[in-house]
């Protein structure tokens, strides 16, 4: 009967526990053992769930509720109900930090040991990251070195693809890169020529903006 009332967000408010109806025996039996005379106990609510509830209870004597004290009591009840759900809404977002800051962490990782290297450009062809592979492919000793060169003037990508890519279209191709011609381009320390195969995709976020 107890956890019938509670779950249906009613009140319970006992004068007396003669009040009690009679499928209530096992809550008057459990009640009547610990000397309680009067008590009232309000559900705690979060929207239209209910999660728990507190309540009052007089051992020495016995007391009328009334209203005035149902509705204090009830306005404690959403306080305490309300402080409660936003301590576990703040644990559970500092949780699902953690949980992102640790995958974003794990996929640095991937991505900085990947054994293929691995460019990132923003969307107007300026290189933002590299990943260490492609330094060493490259002759850089630090990404630094080539943070915010331009994809477009690169002189060994051939024009078809620079358009392609401007159209925002994904491209695989196959390069002699020549070291030779990209003293302008970037200060590599390789020199000669190597045959790279490349796939470049777009990238977009959430709201499938490129």
């Amino acid at each position: 009967w107890w956890c019938d009332q509670i779950l249906s967000g009613k009140p319970i408010i006992l004068t007396s526990l003669k009040q009690l109806p009679e499928e209530a025996e096992d809550e008057y039996k459990f009640l009547d053992a610990q000397g309680i005379c009067s008590l009232m106990v309000a559900p705690l609510m979060a929207g239209d769930r209910v999660w728990g509830f507190m309540g009052i209870d007089l051992v020495e004597s016995y007391r009328e509720w009334s209203n005035e004290d149902f509705q204090w009591f009830s306005s404690l009840a959403n306080i305490i109900s309300i402080c409660i759900e936003l301590r576990k809404s703040e644990l559970q977002a500092k949780e699902e930090r953690l949980a992102l800051d640790n995958s974003e962490k794990i996929l640095r990782n991937i991505y900085k040991n990947l054994p293929a290297g691995v460019e990132l450009y923003d969307k107007d062809g300026y290189l933002v990251d590299i990943n260490d592979k492609e330094l060493e492919i490259f002759g850089l000793s630090d990404k630094h070195e080539a943070l915010g060169v331009n994809l477009f003037d690169n002189p060994n990508i051939p024009l078809e693809v620079k358009e392609k890519l401007r159209a925002k279209e994904d491209v695989n191709f196959s390069i002699n890169y020549d070291f030779s011609k990209i003293n302008q381009y970037v200060d590599s320390r390789r020199n000669g020529i190597i045959n790279l195969t490349t796939k470049v995709t777009a990238l977009y976020d959430s709201q499938n903006r490129f």
